[in-house]
């Protein structure tokens, strides 16, 4: 939840390896400032599609460890 405090202000104002930490690895910025940003902010319309892109890698990804996760399920009565 601590994380959550770095979505409070632009990541405008944090160094360059903060930025990719939390626009790629921890994706806050895309959760809080990339689609203010494009509305709000000239130059940032190629975040859209990247964003977009990335929602569906993650989505994807997630859904196949769920699948996964369900084909090896074994109840503890089983």
């Amino acid at each position: 939840m601590q994380l959550l405090d770095f979505a409070q202000y632009p990541l405008d104002i944090y160094s360059h390896a903060l930025r990719v930490i939390l626009t790629f690895v921890v994706p806050i910025g895309f959760i809080a400032f990339y689609p203010s940003a494009w509305v709000l902010r000239e130059g940032f319309q190629l975040y859209l599609p990247l964003a977009a892109g990335l929602a569906l890698l993650f989505g994807g990804g997630g859904y196949g460890l769920w699948q996964r996760g369900l084909r090896r399920y074994r109840s503890a009565g089983h």
